[in-house]
């Protein structure tokens, strides 16, 4: 579980570093491709019985995927990329740190 939340936060770093290379267009579509990854997470989490880790951010989750989905419709990359970096990425690091005492479980 561990390797595939640090693989979508190496993903989001990557769409960072596009949207500030001024690389929009490929750093759209793979902010697009989240959602699977996301969504594999959370069921992974869910089978594993860890859905308790991120119970508390779905909420928080959702508002910052539909605020990057509005940033996208209004071409505001700017906000997508502080969005990615300042609450997606911390949120991940948190749900690694609970995770990290049942290393050897998952």
């Amino acid at each position: 579980m561990i390797e595939l939340l640090n693989n979508l936060k190496l993903n989001l770093y990557n769409i960072i570093y596009e949207f500030q290379s001024g690389h929009d267009n490929s750093a759209v579509i793979r902010v697009g491709s989240l959602s699977q990854e996301i969504s594999k997470i959370m069921w992974n989490m869910n089978q594993n019985g860890m859905s308790n880790i991120i119970e508390n951010d779905g909420r928080k989750l959702n508002n910052i995927l539909l605020n990057v989905a509005n940033s996208i419709k209004t071409e505001n990359y700017i906000l997508i990329d502080d969005l990615l970096e300042y609450e997606f990425i911390p949120m991940i690091d948190e749900w690694i740190s609970k995770l990290d005492p049942l290393k050897g479980d998952v």
